[in-house]
């Protein structure tokens, strides 16, 4: 079963909460400031002492899409942004606003490594 998890990014305090779960459909309506961005499921290929299985994909993340594996070694690739596709029911990966591919291609061929959020990377671009 699918583990459902938000964090939310508050556009007037510029600032990420990174546990919104308890957080209602009704609150998000009462507050147009705050934008929920859903957990994919997927994790990315970093493994380190914060993020020993890797750090949590999220709906606005900013990733570096690998071009895959040849033998051992990663070849990273280009930046992508994580984005929800209605008419597919689920995620995709974005070369700015064109269709780059499949999440699930660029997370079991490519390799995914979260590098920010468009909501972050732009709050402080504007500070």
């Amino acid at each position: 079963m699918r583990e459902i998890k938000l964090k939310v990014f508050d556009t007037n305090e510029c600032v990420m909460c990174n546990d919104a779960n308890h957080l209602s459909p009704d609150w998000f309506a009462s507050h147009p400031n705050l934008v929920p961005l859903l957990y994919i499921g997927l994790k990315d290929k970093k493994r380190t002492k914060e993020y020993p299985e890797g750090q949590e994909i999220y709906e606005g993340d900013i990733v570096e899409v690998g071009n895959g594996y040849i033998g051992d070694s990663y070849e990273s690739g280009r930046d992508c942004i994580i984005k929800w596709v209605d008419g597919e029911s689920g995620f995709a990966v974005f070369d700015g606003n064109e269709y780059f591919c499949e999440i699930f291609e660029a997370h079991q061929n490519r390799g995914i490594l979260v590098i920010g959020n468009i909501y972050v990377i732009t709050s402080q671009t504007l500070i």
